[in-house]
């Protein structure tokens, strides 16, 4: 995924260094780059009311999650015109409830939530079986060392 594109569009008033996102996308593009074949990719932040809707729409949820992943054209959020191949859609105030939460930095969660999206993209479903969790898991905690090994190796960073 060296060569990927990946386009940050942040719909919310909380400015986010650009960095925080394109690392670990680009370092679990690396780990997952056969299962991925995406060369272009945007990802957005958002507030909770466009989450909420968006994850209403996608998964019959009506509560606000803190991130999906499309792959395809005719789900995404991001404008289709950029040629984006996948799009992962942050929920930034959730991302920050569970940053403190979980007693980590917001970088180190949004870091977190693009390595996870990211996986989905590649085909992973944590939801499919509890291998598949697990194996899941493994890969991102690993993608995660990559970006952040002093975090890693402290603890855990899925949960």
């Amino acid at each position: 995924m060296r060569s990927s594109r990946i386009d940050i569009v942040n719909r919310t008033r909380t400015p986010v260094p650009a960095a925080w996102l394109v690392r670990p996308a680009r370092a679990a593009g690396r780990v997952l780059v056969r299962r991925l074949g995406i060369r272009r990719i945007g990802i957005s932040l958002v507030g909770t009311a466009r989450m909420r809707a968006l994850n209403r729409r996608w998964r019959a949820a009506d509560r606000p999650t803190d991130v999906l992943s499309f792959r395809g054209s005719r789900r995404f959020v991001w404008p289709q015109a950029t040629g984006a191949e996948a799009e992962v859609v942050l929920a930034l105030p959730v991302a920050r409830r569970q940053a403190r939460l979980h007693r980590v930095t917001l970088r180190e969660e949004l870091a977190r939530l693009v390595i996870h999206a990211m996986a989905h993209l590649a085909g992973f479903d944590h939801e499919r079986s509890e291998r598949e969790a697990r194996r899941m898991a493994a890969i991102e905690t690993r993608i995660f060392h990559t970006v952040n090994p002093v975090r890693a190796k402290k603890k855990r960073i899925l949960r």
